[in-house]
């Protein structure tokens, strides 16, 4: 009966919509996956398979990266130390209260501002290596951004399905997520060698690509696009 309920939904979006939830149900975990974005929402992830033991309420994939804001910069009003937490500038009236700045090719992460200053600095941010700055290099601001698959808060998503470009009214029922273990995908299956052949690495393995350009849905695009890939295997343990 439960197979019956998960299997129903299925047929209708595969005829219309291209918002797509179906789970991996090839081993003893039952998993919930979408191509939204999103992943193990609500009962999605359940274990062993038909015990009604669910693990995860919600999950979903983040991506962030940094985005140069374009003319803000300002200059070092003094020698910096790698250890330095405050940076002198020669002025602060054009930067956010938080965020990333650049001086060389160290990042720096701060959450504090002054009239002159970069307050509660965060050295060699994002892997960058800390290092001394001399008077008068360019401090250049850069801004934060963060695609979630997954609000905690909400449950919703910036995600939607699809390739680039994508706005809102976009729709294509063949971006869907495909199962290698399910016939109406084998003939569109689309991972495939140099021979053409599918690329199939265990019992069920998915595919589906989403991507944050929607402005109905993400109003601060990276405009990436993600391909999801998916594995289930059959062994019972």
């Amino acid at each position: 009966m439960k197979r019956a309920m998960v299997l129903l939904p299925l047929m209708v979006t595969f005829l219309g919509a291209i918002w797509h939830s179906a789970p991996h149900d090839a081993g003893l975990m039952w998993l919930r996956i979408t191509n939204y974005g999103t992943f193990g929402y609500q009962d999605a992830c359940i274990w062993p398979r038909g015990s009604g033991e669910s693990y995860i309420f919600g999950a979903g994939i983040w991506v962030g990266s940094l985005r140069r804001v374009e003319g803000v910069s300002a200059q070092l009003l003094s020698e910096i130390d790698s250890e330095a937490t405050v940076i002198p500038l020669s002025s602060t009236s054009s930067f956010d209260s938080t965020g990333v700045v650049r001086i060389g090719d160290e990042l720096i992460h701060y959450s504090g501002l002054a009239d002159t200053c970069l307050l509660n600095c965060i050295r060699g941010f994002a892997g960058t290596a800390p290092t001394s700055h001399g008077a008068g290099e360019i401090v250049l601001a850069y801004r934060a951004l963060m695609t979630v698959g997954y609000n905690p808060s909400n449950g919703s998503t910036e995600f939607v399905p699809g390739d680039l470009p994508n706005e809102p009214g976009y729709s294509d029922s063949l971006d869907r997520i495909y199962f290698s273990d399910n016939p109406a995908d084998t003939t569109l299956w689309p991972l495939r060698d140099s021979l053409g052949n599918p690329i199939v690495l265990s019992s069920q393995d998915s595919y589906a690509m989403m991507n944050d350009e929607d402005s109905s849905h993400c109003s601060d695009p990276q405009f990436i696009k993600v391909m999801q890939v998916g594995y289930s295997w059959s062994y019972h343990y």
